[in-house]
């Protein structure tokens, strides 16, 4: 499921970034951290993180992502060193929804190229119905469709004959055509990056003097005029 960015194409484009980071509380003790990973002066595929509690919300060039960790207080440093697969499921909301995938012909017939050799073994039988799925995929245009690159003319497709190739059971045969989407993957690899930028560099929670801030109660209407100010 993975999406499409190589390993060298993602650390050029963020070869010149660098992290800036704070931490502290809210007024009801909940934890907030606040990443930016962009490089000086600004330019593309610049992103922030801000982590409350067990929710991370990510903005910036790179789109913009929910991620959350129910009944977890988890924060960056360690959000940093999970798996791709992982942090991808926990993404609540993305700009193609959820799950945070996209679609790709090529990954499809990858897939169905799988399927059809996984499914041979040892018995004759068997393998000639296989070669009889096959065969009848390929007459009903199922390659044609698969290749299209068009989401809907694969689906149409695998409603309208998928039961023909694969029998009452097609839904669990059918492959779905996805793959991560490579903003999540921007995500993912941005945060790891800065958080190791800023541990190279013994910068925020790394720095031998980090702490947590507090931040002052915000004042409401009718306290006394020497209530601490909040943060404008």
């Amino acid at each position: 499921m993975r999406g499409g960015l190589t390993a060298s194409e993602l650390e050029k484009m963020f070869e010149k970034h660098t992290a800036k980071y704070a931490a502290f509380k809210g007024p009801d003790g909940t934890q907030i951290e606040y990443l930016r990973w962009s490089a000086p002066g600004g330019g593309f595929h610049w992103m922030q993180f801000v982590r409350m509690g067990w929710c991370l919300f990510v903005a910036g060039d790179c789109y913009e992502a929910t991620y959350a960790w129910h009944g977890a207080n988890n924060d960056l440093d360690w959000i940093a060193t999970t798996h791709i697969g992982y942090f991808a499921s926990k993404c609540r909301a993305s700009p193609v929804g959820v799950p945070f995938v996209q679609w790709s012909s090529e990954r499809l017939v990858e897939r169905l190229v799988e399927v059809f050799s996984d499914h041979y073994e040892g018995d004759i039988d068997h393998n000639l119905n296989v070669v009889g799925e096959l065969v009848q995929f390929d007459e009903l245009g199922g390659w044609s469709a698969a290749e299209s690159g068009n989401k809907f003319e694969w689906d149409t497709w695998v409603q309208d004959n998928g039961y023909e190739v694969w029998g009452s059971d097609y839904y669990e045969c059918v492959p779905v055509g996805t793959e991560l989407d490579v903003c999540c993957e921007m995500h993912h690899d941005g945060l790891r990056r800065a958080m190791a930028w800023l541990k190279e560099n013994k910068e925020g929670p790394y720095a031998e003097e980090a702490g947590v801030q507090v931040v002052p109660e915000v004042p409401q209407p009718g306290d006394a005029d020497d209530a601490a100010p909040g943060p404008r």
